[in-house]
């Protein structure tokens, strides 16, 4: 795609997108990267034995456990979040793919604790977060600001990791800003 799209490719990756967009600077820079809330390190702490029985529901069909599973034992979120969030328009269109989250886990888990490997990518890099995202999720950016040093950090107040569905003018808004 990078080839397609010509030199001044800027490359947009949300959460799992992000890692798999991190991944491919190494091989094929783009002109700038941005970046919201890849999981890292953090994201994996404390999942030990918790694949199989996330694999089990999605195995079973259970959609909607799957995805509830997966928000408290992988993103952590909060009871009253996830309560939220399943009662939203948008929760049967997530829960209709969690069998396509079935690797990500895995893959995040492997992707390694040295986010300082990054340190060479200097290309401008926009890494935007949620303030009511995570914590965990919120520590990746926040180190990789730290070890890349063309990273700015921004936050999109009152929303999380879905902003572009829940504020999707506020973080165009942020990315414009970034690209001019």
């Amino acid at each position: 795609m990078l080839d397609l799209a010509g030199p001044d490719t800027i490359l947009f990756g949300h959460s799992y997108g992000g890692l798999i967009t991190l991944g491919l600077a190494p091989w094929q820079a783009p002109a700038a990267l941005i970046l919201y809330e890849p999981p890292g390190p953090a994201a994996r702490s404390g999942r030990r034995g918790r694949h199989p029985p996330y694999e089990k529901l999605v195995a079973e069909g259970d959609y909607a456990q799957a995805l509830e599973f997966c928000l408290r034992n992988f993103l952590r979120m909060p009871d009253e979040a996830i309560e939220a969030f399943s009662a939203s328009p948008m929760w049967a269109a997530r829960a209709s793919m969690a069998p396509t989250w079935v690797h990500e886990p895995r893959a995040i888990d492997g992707f390694g604790d040295d986010l300082d490997r990054f340190a060479w990518i200097t290309c401008p890099t926009l890494l935007v977060t949620g303030e009511l995202s995570p914590p965990l999720l919120l520590e990746t950016s926040q180190r990789l600001q730290g070890a890349m040093p063309e990273a700015r950090l921004v936050h999109i107040p009152g929303h999380a990791h879905e902003a572009y569905l829940t504020a999707p003018a506020v973080l165009a808004e942020e990315i414009r800003r970034f690209i001019e």
